[in-house]
Parts: C-alpha cells; structure tokens; sequence
C-alpha cells in the first residue's frame, strides 16, 4: 500500500513539474497580424469609373491600405540584439 502511494505522489509530482516548467519557461515569440482593404481597383468599388488617381502622371489601377500589427507572444523582453543584424526588420 505504501509503494502505490509513493508511485501516485512520484506521478503527481512529475506532472506538476512538468506544468510548472512549461509556464514558468521565459521564451521570445514575435507574433504579426495583418489586414488588407482595397480602397481602389475592385470591382465593387463605388464610383470607380468616376475615380481617377495619378502617380507621376500614370494611372494608378489598385490601391489597398493594409494595417500591419506586431506583438510579442512570449513572456520575455525582446531586445534590441536579439534581432539579426543582416536581416533586421
């Protein structure tokens, strides 16, 4: 009865270990969401044939604007050279 007790305690006591260490562990985990809406150039664009945009005088056919979000997932800091110098962001 002894020894059941102890293999149970022993297990528990790994598996809470294990718990522990997964939530405890310090990681670095960039994280980005982007979002795109064409504001020119599709076909359900309101008024689009009335809608004229210059670049250099050319024709610009497709517009989109897109919102770019970037977070760090982890629960360590991110610092400055922790990002690769040949290819930074």
């Amino acid at each position: 009865m002894l020894n059941l007790i102890s293999i149970i305690i022993g297990v528990i006591g790994l598996f809470l270990a294990y718990i522990f260490y997964k939530f405890g562990k310090k990681e670095k985990r960039l994280a980005y969401a982007y979002r795109s809406i064409s504001i020119v150039g599709q076909p359900q664009t309101p008024h689009k044939d009335k809608i004229k945009i210059l670049f250099k005088e050319q024709e610009v056919k497709k517009i989109t604007s897109t919102i770019i979000s970037i977070w760090n997932e982890g629960k360590d800091t991110i610092r400055k050279f922790d990002i690769a110098e040949k290819d930074p962001l």
